[in-house]
């Protein structure tokens, strides 16, 4: 699998998970970054990099970035 298809995979699962995840989420932390992966909510903070922090001491999958809310854009990692 090329890195674009990869990448295309990941955003798909993450927005799958937001999507399960998206009553509680947005009740609770609208405007937050949150790192999601195939098992989950891996984290949710305020920055990029505290997310990621948090995020890679559950787990070593890759993760998909994304704000909590209607605009998902958090930048770049």
């Amino acid at each position: 699998m090329c890195l674009l298809e990869e990448t295309k995979s990941l955003a798909k699962m993450g927005e799958s998970v937001y999507h399960d995840n998206k009553n509680w989420l947005e009740k609770e932390y609208m405007g937050k970054i949150v790192a999601l992966n195939k098992e989950g909510v891996a984290a949710v903070g305020d920055e990029i990099l505290e997310v990621y922090e948090k995020a890679k001491k559950k787990s070593k999958s890759p993760f998909y970035f994304r704000r909590v809310g209607p605009d998902p854009s958090v930048g770049f990692l």
